[in-house]
């Protein structure tokens, strides 16, 4: 600001100063009430040096606001990267967890004992990279810092998703040593009643527990991250219309992925009642 402020007042006394050799030069009634020698000395002397430091500020002054506008373009030109990267980083991560809920989890979706028939889930993360931070930095920018909060919960809420699957897979894998050392591990067609009969109603009730958190928090994290994914557009997106850089359009996998589960059949108490029931039969 003050650069500027400088470089319009050097401006400005230049031309005053040229205003008036103008009126030396070419009005005789001016010009006598000086000197001769000193309005000689005005137009060959002072004349040429003026108009030559005039003609240095004002190339330096271009050349400030040549560099100056540059600058904003980068600058703009990092944001709108920022943005698209932040953009990616979450899209990328709903369409890791939409993709691991189609392929695990649709299939079982119905089914009664869902908490045992759903497989293992991926242990390892598909998007390993934190969202970057620099994104908080747009959003304070627009006033919007209280969407931070939800922007890095839903990048929290996605990692400690795998580490709930490893939880889980070990429960299961207990869970299928002890039913393959049983008399049902060499049948194919074992019913939950059958299951009830030689697997503890502890553990049974466990892995129902450890199961039905991790669906509800599979659901809730991919409606965190598409929730952080919208405000972040609605936020930013704004801020970069009408200056020829490309954002990138919020976009999701398949919408049937992104619906949440429909309810288990059994919560704890209908299930200890089905245990009780098919163990002393």
């Amino acid at each position: 600001m003050w650069m500027a402020v400088g470089m319009g007042v050097a401006i400005g006394i230049f031309l005053a100063f040229q205003f008036l050799l103008f009126l030396f030069s070419f009005s005789p009634a001016v010009a006598w009430m000086l000197d001769k020698n000193i309005v000689a000395f005005l137009k060959d002397v002072v004349g040429p040096v003026s108009a030559g430091f005039g003609g240095a500020v004002a190339g330096a002054y271009a050349a400030f606001r040549f560099q100056n506008n540059a600058e904003k373009r980068k600058e703009l030109r990092a944001a709108a990267r920022t943005l698209t990267m932040a953009k990616l980083n979450l899209m990328q991560k709903i369409n890791d967890l939409a993709s691991i809920k189609k392929h695990s989890v649709f299939q079982y979706r119905d089914h009664p004992a869902r908490f045992i028939m759903i497989g293992e889930l991926p242990e390892s993360r598909g998007v390993r990279e934190p969202i970057d931070p620099s994104i908080i930095d747009l959003l304070m920018g627009v006033k919007a810092g209280e969407l931070i909060g939800r922007v890095l919960l839903a990048d929290k809420r996605y990692e400690a998703c795998f580490e709930n699957f490893k939880l889980r897979n070990k429960a299961l894998l207990e869970y299928r040593a002890i039913l393959t050392g049983s008399h049902l591990g060499q049948t194919y067609n074992a019913t939950l009643a059958d299951i009830c009969s030689v697997i503890e109603p502890g553990r049974l009730i466990a892995l129902h527990v450890n199961t039905e958190g991790v669906l509800e928090m599979f659901d809730e994290t991919i409606e965190s991250l598409s929730s952080a994914l919208n405000a972040i557009s609605d936020a930013l997106d704004k801020s970069f219309k009408g200056k020829g850089l490309a954002i990138m359009t919020v976009g999701t996998g398949e919408k049937e992925s992104l619906e949440k589960l429909p309810s288990p059949r059994f919560n704890v108490e209908s299930l200890t009642a089905f245990i009780q029931r098919n163990r002393k039969s």
